[in-house]
């Protein structure tokens, strides 16, 4: 992750913040924790899995909370490589 975060920054890609020309203080690196969390996002990675969890969440606590997942084997995966191609284009 140290080397792709170094190599973003050294090539001048832009961080989402930048690209939308938000008006929020940003430092515009890129970090490898950052890198890491986009590798293994579900969005970014193309990958989205209903029927996670067994009830609604009663706040972002319960997201990893795990009496509240169904067994993985019940996950249903769907495919969307559009989100995929759409991070990877921003990269290049």
């Amino acid at each position: 992750m140290k080397e792709i975060s170094r190599r973003a920054n050294k090539l001048g890609i832009k961080t989402k913040l930048q690209a939308d020309k938000s008006k929020r203080q940003s430092t515009g690196l890129w970090y490898p924790r950052t890198i890491g969390r986009m590798l293994t996002n579900e969005v970014y990675t193309g990958k989205i899995y209903i029927r996670k969890y067994l009830d609604s969440h009663i706040d972002l606590k319960t997201l990893d909370d795990k009496k509240y997942m169904r067994d993985k084997e019940d996950w249903i995966l769907i495919e969307v490589p559009q989100y995929r191609t759409l991070f990877y284009s921003g990269l290049s």
